[in-house]
């Protein structure tokens, strides 16, 4: 999985208007809502506040905010589709100059500065771990934690009757139980990416 790391906003000028964009992270439909909420308190003052978005496969869309049917939406979704992102959200602001720009002049912009703000947008790769909870006696903590360390990162430790350490391991269930036979209970909590 993708995920942004860091998302600055990119400005260009484009015959007297300021196109600004910026990238965000999203999980659902209605986080979009939340994130132009908070650009329109930022920029009052804005003519078109203009988006494409992708979450996976199946939900994606767009929207020209006023400006000319498929000349803001659509360029924007194309460069995030040929970008290979996903939930992805640009938005792209537009501060009216007072020259009109026309069709393809606003399709070019739109599409220019979705591209920049992606080039600008820092993205990192995350694995999908496999959180286990592993018991064991006390008299195996001491030989087998050097083991453990091995396979993954301890993120917790409780020490109860027996010792129950949580393991972030890219492994999976039955590499971990050969690896650490003669423990008393392994199983799986959750997957996470990381």
């Amino acid at each position: 999985m993708i995920r942004m790391k860091d998302n600055p906003p990119f400005e260009l000028i484009i015959s007297k208007s300021k196109f600004i964009g910026q990238c965000f992270d999203i999980s659902h439909k209605h986080d979009i809502e939340l994130i132009l909420h908070d650009l329109k308190k930022l920029h009052p003052k804005a003519s078109h506040f203009c988006y494409g978005y992708i979450i996976d496969e199946k939900h994606r869309g767009s929207d020209d905010n006023g400006e000319p049917k498929h000349t803001a939406g659509k360029p924007i979704l194309e460069a995030l589709l040929k970008s290979h992102l996903t939930r992805t959200l640009c938005v792209v602001i537009r501060y009216y100059g007072g020259v009109m720009l026309g069709a393809s002049g606003l399709t070019k912009a739109y599409r220019d500065t979705t591209y920049q703000t992606i080039e600008q947008t820092v993205f990192e790769t995350l694995t999908l771990h496999d959180l286990y909870e592993i018991e064991f006696p006390y008299d195996l903590y001491q030989k087998k934690k050097s083991d453990l360390e091995k396979l993954g990162i301890i993120t917790h430790e409780l020490f109860l009757e027996s010792i129950v350490i949580t393991l972030q391991t890219t492994y999976d269930l039955k590499t971990i139980k050969m690896l650490l036979y003669g423990y008393k209970k392994i199983h799986l909590l959750q997957q996470v990416y990381a």
